[in-house]
């Protein structure tokens, strides 16, 4: 009897390491392919690394005045760190917008990391497009808006507020639910 428990435990934890070896790939961390947001969230790869919000912390919202709207798309994890597009002069679905330093939309990007390793004294660096003579810097794809949800998808290359460090944000994608004011 020992001896069967014995085989059936070792089976058991050779068919689960191989159930997770073959569920694994390199698209799993950012290491290539177009990362999908669930339903609520958004993601993407962050200079070669995986990025994905959570649900609790990603949202969007519309707002219209003066003939304007205006979209905002927001992606945050639970370290911090955040991904922030904003959209004006928003004209609905299938639709690319671009973030372009020399045009007078304004529309924006902006990525802000948290770094919290001293907890007591934590700091943050934020990257924004579109930036000084940047020319189209990235853009983002709307490919659904039922009022409800609103999904696409977006790259853009970004640059340190305080100096000429970039980071390239690729295979962006989200899903967000909109949020009421």
């Amino acid at each position: 009897m020992m001896k069967n428990l014995k085989n059936f435990m070792l089976l058991v934890m050779v068919g689960s390491l191989l159930t997770i070896t073959t569920s694994c790939s390199s698209d799993d961390d950012g290491g290539g392919g177009t990362p999908t947001a669930a339903a609520g969230t958004m993601a993407a790869t962050v200079n070669g690394s995986g990025f994905q919000s959570e649900a609790l912390t990603s949202n969007a919202t519309k707002i219209t005045a003066g003939g304007i709207t205006t979209l905002t798309l927001r992606g945050g994890d639970f370290s911090g760190n955040t991904i922030v597009m904003i959209i004006n002069g928003y004209e609905g679905p299938d639709n690319t917008y671009e973030f372009d330093s020399e045009s007078i939309s304004l529309s924006n990007a902006s990525y802000t990391e948290v770094d919290i390793s001293n907890i007591n004294n934590p700091t943050t660096t934020s990257w924004v497009a579109p930036y000084m003579d940047s020319g189209v810097a990235g853009s983002v794809t709307i490919a659904t808006d039922d009022e409800e949800n609103v999904t696409g998808t977006f790259n853009v290359t970004l640059r340190v507020q305080d100096g000429t460090e970039t980071i390239e944000i690729s295979g962006g994608s989200f899903n967000l639910e909109f949020t009421d004011f």
